[in-house]
């Protein structure tokens, strides 16, 4: 099998680099990683190393799936993302857990930006934590207009 990580971010870099640490080049599973401009060069420079990624909050997990459709054929892939000690769950409800992040992601976004402060300096400061759990609450409205459930308290 044949993996190629496009954006080496924080996330991309931290899967990416999970992968390519746990499997041998030459092996069955060969991972490449594409990146281009300044970001390219850094990693020439400096190498590719997942202990530069600072995990600070969420769940670290991938949630993926088909749109539509039997999850069998995705076993492989699940099992090989395990292998490599990503906390990986096939879903057959994908749908539902992208509109979960998506709901999550909106209303803090919109904080962070207002604000220009990064998710970690808004949680710091208490003034702004309130904006963040307003936006929070505001978003389970939301979802619950689409048949889903309240939220669920990120803030």
């Amino acid at each position: 099998m044949r993996i190629a990580i496009a954006g080496i971010g924080g996330v991309g870099g931290y899967y990416g680099g999970q992968l390519a640490r746990y499997y041998d080049p030459g092996g069955d599973v060969a991972v490449a990683f594409i990146a281009r401009g300044r970001h390219l060069a850094a990693i020439r420079k400096r190498g590719l190393s997942p202990g530069i990624v600072r995990h600070v909050g969420g769940s670290c997990r991938l949630f993926f799936g088909p749109e539509h459709g039997d999850i069998t054929s995705f076993t492989k892939i699940e099992q090989m993302l395990k292998n490599a000690g990503i906390k990986a769950e096939l879903r057959e409800n994908i749908d539902e857990i992208v509109w979960e992040k998506y709901i999550f992601i909106s209303p803090l976004a919109s904080v962070t930006a207002l604000l220009g402060e990064p998710f970690g300096a808004v949680m710091e400061k208490k003034g702004e934590q309130r904006s963040c759990r307003r936006a929070d609450k505001g978003g389970g409205t939301n979802r619950e207009s689409e048949g889903g459930q309240d939220g669920r308290g990120y803030c």
